[in-house]
């Protein structure tokens, strides 16, 4: 589990490892956006997509997401605004830790040996640099 409560998902692809479907692409627009409001974001998901979507599932899944302190909500009048609590970069960071500290803690030498492979069929220059660290670290 992550620090926000998710389980991470190996058969899905970006931030849906980590989010559902649409509680990506509420936190996509948000992150472009900047402060909003469920009626914009609602909008802009109605613009984006040839489905339909309920104004009230997209209040609920931003009600939901700022109860995990992922969004934070600002009270103004009778509606709410939203606004990411994290920069994208940040909460990527965090969410990538907490895997990689995981497998670390409970699978470290083939978790290491996995990434040194992985790194190597990628980007062997990349390799050279990890392999670089690692002798500037003894």
């Amino acid at each position: 589990m992550t620090p926000f409560g998710f389980d991470f998902r190996t058969g899905k692809q970006g931030l849906e490892k980590v989010l559902g479907p649409l509680e990506s692409e509420i936190m996509d627009l948000i992150w472009s956006k900047g402060r909003v409001t469920v009626r914009e974001i609602h909008k802009a998901l109605l613009a984006n997509s040839d489905k339909s979507i309920a104004y009230t599932t997209v209040m609920t899944t931003m009600t939901r997401l700022a109860k995990k302190d992922i969004l934070k909500a600002f009270k103004e009048g009778n509606a709410y605004s939203y606004e990411a609590a994290y920069p994208k970069e940040e909460f990527l960071n965090t969410v990538v830790g907490e895997v990689v500290d995981g497998l670390i803690d409970d699978f470290s030498e083939p978790a290491v040996a996995h990434f040194i492979e992985k790194i190597k069929s990628v980007d062997p220059i990349k390799l050279k640099q990890l392999e670089d660290l690692l002798r500037n670290q003894k």
